[in-house]
């Protein structure tokens, strides 16, 4: 056993920090270390590694700072805090974080696809029949996925020509005309100079491989050309801008990449003046606190703070893999968590996490040897070797107030692997006073927690655990055969859960999500796993939350198409309010349904009157607010002691103001203890539709003194 000093409040997330400390132990042979390959270093012959990362400061403006440091960025966003996606060396990652304006390091993470009669289901062709016809015309829609198959009939004007507007194809060689930072971009113009010759991929060469971004499109915005007006989307009139993800350690794309895709598809969609409703249907479930990665955070922090843009995502099929427990724990007592590596795994990862007002220690053991002794938070990190000749290391860190316990499996080089059997991980409370925990591991298809061990909840994908996103689950509108118990109208087994680990309502909705029949893509690597449906050889059965999420992206487009005034919470907000209850839903909101079934006739006539309350002239004296608000409300102020928490929506505490709706507000904190408070106002208003006043992202400060 080897220990080490190492600062408990880390800049760099655990696998990079690992991946430092592995190039330190092993130069050139860091290529064989799992870490390597699972945050996409890059290694090319005389030149220095790079790692694709993301960064966010401590202020804003930093991005000529940055780059001096050596990050080569790609997407910047300057406030309220510099957040930038990049490349950078090992050495430059050293600098990042020893730098005093760096407050967050991360690694690109792996993101996972979250894989006619739904129409019905969601009421919509009766909006689509409606005088005039509601179909998406004036609002783009975003696709952030694997690509989309251009050629496609459903993406297509009836003269032939391409709704997609922008095209940015990730794997693509560089761009000469630099439009984007890597890959290429292909404009409308340039897709329908493709369109109009024999041989389109040949003059583009950018359909889509996997065929799970071209079905996804379709849910959300396909036109009838394609399939004589049997299988449309549910925005068919509306524009597209496609972002196809590079994926580099992944299968399917990364947080940076995506990070970039966002920055990207809002950029134009500014551009073109016009509001944008983005569908993200692949996400990560394990590697870091949700609602707290930097993705997250800007998505919170920047791109969800203005009207015009909506960003949905898939709440994840992790729901019967067994990869979270959690549960309560008791001072002076040990939890025992097992859980099953198969044969033929070279790397694991296990992430304790846990409240910093807390002190607990983790131990593990492997199927042969003794326990490896408890790891404490004050020891920083130990490093074993098993007696199989496994690497085992255990490190801490603390951010936010959440202490994360990271434990990483490894194996010697890449012609070895971990121990197969039953492995232990024990959990010890050595000082508590909130108790909560909550464990997830990551590794192969294999790695899971025994069904005794596991806990079902907690188990929605990152991005969708943001704040500030509408998150989807699935529900069953065509059972499938090889499963006689599915009935229409349950839940998918598959559809993840919430809530997030801080308690967050998540996922907030449901929509069909079984057995879609949607777009296929022509790529013939496609055909050989997307199999034409029946006749419909441009058409194909998929199922996943990955369905699920574009109904609600084009329930979006068509809210905004007639209000494009709202905001993603906002828009949110109509689809709870009109979401479909029944005995299925009856206990609703829960984590499993959320708020209920997706409804788009009437979240679009609710859309149309809908009024949310206005806050202005907000002063704060001392404990004292006062604000107005233009209709009558009534009003509760939030508060937290870590700004960090408040942001990603965990609240230490509220006081309620007036019970009766009124237009001028004031409320005094009384009752806390001293101390610094980060506050944010919410007004709701008689028919239950409320507005958050958090200063801008600032939140409002309240120092309490003895």
């Amino acid at each position: 056993m080897k220990s080490g000093e190492v600062s408990l409040s880390s800049k760099l997330e655990p696998q990079l920090w690992f991946l430092i400390n592995k190039s330190k132990q092993d130069g050139a042979k860091v290529a064989y270390s799992i870490i390597a390959k699972r945050v996409g270093l890059t290694q090319t012959e005389g030149k220095p590694s790079t790692v694709e990362v993301l960064v966010r400061c401590v202020d804003s403006n930093r991005v000529e700072d940055l780059r001096n440091l050596g990050i080569h960025i790609h997407y910047a966003v300057q406030k309220p805090y510099t957040v930038v996606s990049g490349k950078v060396t090992l050495d430059t990652l050293k600098r990042l974080s020893e730098s005093e304006f760096v407050d967050r390091v991360e690694a690109s993470s792996p993101y996972e696809k979250q894989l006619d009669l739904s129409l019905q289901a969601i009421d919509v062709i009766s909006v689509h029949q409606d005088n005039p016809p509601l179909k998406g015309r004036g609002v783009i829609i975003g696709i952030i996925d694997t690509g989309i198959d251009y050629t496609h009939d459903s993406f297509r004007n009836r003269d032939g020509t391409s709704r997609i507007l922008y095209l940015w194809n990730q794997k693509a060689g560089q761009d000469t005309q630099n439009r984007v930072p890597y890959g290429r971009e292909y404009i409308q113009d340039e897709l329908n100079a493709a369109l109009s010759t024999s041989n389109p991929s040949s003059v583009v060469n950018c359909l889509d491989e996997d065929g799970h971004g071209t079905h996804v499109a379709g849910i959300a915005t396909a036109n009838d050309y394609g399939s004589q007006s049997t299988y449309i989307g549910v925005a068919p009139e509306a524009d597209l801008i496609v972002v196809a993800l590079q994926f580099d350690g992944g299968d399917f794309g990364n947080s940076t990449k995506v990070f970039d895709a966002f920055n990207y598809i809002i950029l134009r969609a500014k551009m073109e003046r016009k509001p944008v409703s983005i569908n993200l249907s692949l996400g990560e479930l394990i590697k870091r606190r949700a609602g707290e990665t930097i993705l997250e955070r800007s998505l919170n922090q920047v791109f969800l703070r203005e009207p015009n843009v909506v960003v949905v995502c898939a709440a994840g099929n992790e729901q019967e893999k067994c990869l979270h427990a959690g549960g309560q724990m008791a001072q002076g007592t040990t939890k025992t968590l097992k859980f099953e590596i198969s044969e033929n795994q070279s790397y694991a990862f296990i992430y304790v996490c846990y409240d910093d007002l807390d002190r607990m220690s983790v131990a593990l053991q492997p199927p042969s040897g003794n326990s490896l002794g408890f790891v404490t938070p004050t020891e920083e990190y130990e490093y074993f070797q098993t007696l199989a000749n496994n690497y085992v290391v255990i490190k801490y860190e603390s951010k936010g107030g959440d202490v994360l316990a990271a434990i990483v499996l490894s194996s010697p080089n890449s012609a070895s692997y971990l121990e197969s059997g039953t492995w232990t991980l024990e959990i010890r409370g050595d000082n508590i006073q909130v108790g909560g925990y909550h464990v997830w591991i990551d590794g192969d298809e294999q790695l899971r927690f025994l069904p005794s061990c596991a806990d079902e909840t907690c188990t929605v994908v990152i991005p969708g655990t943001a704040k500030r996103v509408i998150t989807v689950g699935s529900y069953v509108t065509r059972p499938d055969p090889r499963h006689p118990d599915s009935r229409p109208g349950d839940i998918s087994s598959f559809s993840s859960r919430g809530p997030t680990h801080y308690g967050l309502q998540k996922p907030e909705i449901v929509a069909p999500g079984e057995n879609i029949v949607s777009t296929r893509s022509s790529s013939p690597l496609s055909r050989l796993s997307c199999p034409a449906y029946h006749h419909y050889l441009k058409h194909t059965l998929m199922k996943g939350t990955s369905m699920a999420s574009p109904h609600v992206t084009g329930a979006a487009a068509l809210i905004l198409s007639i209000r494009n005034d709202l905001t993603c919470e906002q828009v949110k907000q109509i689809l709870i309010a009109t979401a479909q209850r029944n005995e299925s839903t009856s206990n609703t909101p829960d984590d499993t349904w959320g708020y209920g079934k997706l409804n788009i006739k009437a979240a679009v006539e609710f859309a149309r009157t809908a009024q949310f309350p206005e806050i202005s002239h907000t002063e704060v004296r001392g404990t004292e607010f006062s604000w107005q608000t233009n209709i009558p409300t009534t009003n509760v102020v939030r508060f937290h002691s870590h700004l960090d928490k408040l942001q990603i929506g965990k609240v230490l505490g509220e006081q309620i103001g007036n019970a009766e709706p009124q237009t001028q507000h004031q409320l005094t904190l009384n009752g806390l203890t001293p101390g610094t408070y980060y506050c944010e106002i919410q007004a709701t208003s008689e028919g239950n539709l409320w507005t958050i006043d958090d200063n801008g992202g600032q939140f409002y400060i309240v120092e309490i003194v003895e």
